[in-house]
């Protein structure tokens, strides 16, 4: 019992993530984030690393804005009839001109 007291003294004191310390290390761009890329040729005679560059470039001034597409024309919406003639229809060529389901047979 004497060792587990004696160990819980020397114990580091916990803190609360909220309570460390805020010094975080900044993070890289996104250029130093690119690793080099390593090239073997097929017979293994030589070997190059190759480091990837990132280009930003700037859109002309003068260049025009991309033309939206067309707009397109939607349908008016259907009415209550003519959406339950269509339902009828798909469904007799579904099912036949009965409009009931084929009976399971077993």
């Amino acid at each position: 019992m004497a060792d587990d007291e004696e160990d819980w003294e020397k114990a580091a004191e916990i803190t609360p993530k909220s309570q460390k310390s805020d010094t975080k290390a900044p993070k890289p761009s996104f250029a130093e984030t690119i690793a080099p890329i390593q090239i073997k040729i097929a017979d293994g005679s030589q070997q190059i690393e190759i480091q990837p560059s990132v280009k930003l470039l700037k859109r002309n001034a003068d260049a025009k804005p991309a033309t939206p597409p067309p707009d397109r024309q939607t349908p008016p919406p259907k009415s209550l009839e003519q959406r339950q003639l269509d339902y009828v229809t798909a469904r007799s060529k579904i099912f036949g001109e009965s409009g009931q389901p084929p009976a399971k047979s077993s």
